[in-house]
């Protein structure tokens, strides 16, 4: 889907209106939204949408998150320590909608219980499906550690 009024590629939105928030896609030359909704975007649209995106892992204050990357990327628990110190977030993976939603799904969907966020903040709603594995993450996170 491209903006009707230009035919830019679009990008995930969300706007807080009011304290309500508002999800969509919306084309950055034009300042148009192509569609808007007040819930999460539905996953048939994720393939549209060009802005990048990160996934950051959080939580560098919680024992049992540092014990989990730790454990998951091979890594003293001291070094995991040193990655994600307190306060900090630190980005595993960026990119497009459709590849932020492959490793939403190799983190969910294979039960890898990590603490993370996306930024900016994904305005769709995902739903079941296998896309990437755990392994996918591993090497994420050993690249990053080494």
């Amino acid at each position: 889907m491209h903006c009707t009024l230009c035919n830019s590629p679009l990008v995930g939105m969300v706007e807080v209106i009011e304290g309500i928030k508002y999800y969509g896609l919306f084309c950055e030359k034009c300042k148009v939204w192509e569609v808007k909704s007040i819930g999460k975007l539905p996953e048939v649209l994720i393939g549209d949408d060009k802005k990048i995106y990160k996934i950051m892992l959080i939580g560098g204050d919680n024992k049992k998150q540092l014990e989990k990357i730790s454990d998951l990327a091979g890594i003293s628990l001291s070094k995991a320590k040193k990655y994600l110190p307190i306060g900090k977030e630190i980005p595993i993976f960026e990119g497009t909608a459709e590849e932020i939603a492959g490793k939403l799904y190799a983190l969910l969907v294979r039960d890898i219980d990590i603490m993370f966020k996306i930024v900016p903040e994904f305005p769709y709603k995902l739903f079941g499906g296998d896309y990437g594995a755990r392994e996918d993450i591993r090497q994420e996170l050993l690249s990053f550690f080494k």
